[in-house]
């Protein structure tokens, strides 16, 4: 995604007291890594409601704990504002979620690719 794109997002989810939420990981100012909470982000169930989103952390900082701490920032906001239970979707990083607490909790097929959901309680 261009930068250009992303500041873009990011701008259209400044918000503070409604979804979608994006948070921002920064280090001394620079940012490195952002995660959204949104509102029903795809349809799953009746009862997936709160979604974490569009977490990313920049490809020359990954490997730093940035990633963890900025979902454990989101999850912790999820839970303040009872944006709970939490969902989410991966195509791809299934195993580090697993590592923060997360559970699978079934599958979906987004823009023609394979995707496991998973939840927080």
């Amino acid at each position: 995604m261009s930068a250009a794109r992303l500041t873009a997002r990011l701008a259209s989810r400044a918000n503070r007291d409604r979804l979608p939420i994006c948070l921002v990981g920064l280090v001394e100012d620079d940012p490195v890594a952002t995660a959204t909470l949104k509102f029903r982000e795809i349809a799953y169930s009746g009862a997936a409601d709160f979604w974490l989103g569009s977490v990313y952390v920049r490809e020359d900082v990954r490997g730093r704990g940035y990633g963890s701490a900025i979902v454990a920032g989101a999850e912790a906001l999820a839970v303040a504002r009872h944006f709970t239970p939490l969902y989410l979707y991966t195509p791809r990083k299934g195993a580090f979620y697993r590592r923060l607490g997360w559970q699978s909790v079934g599958e979906t097929t987004t823009d023609g690719k394979r995707a496991l959901v998973m939840a927080k309680y």
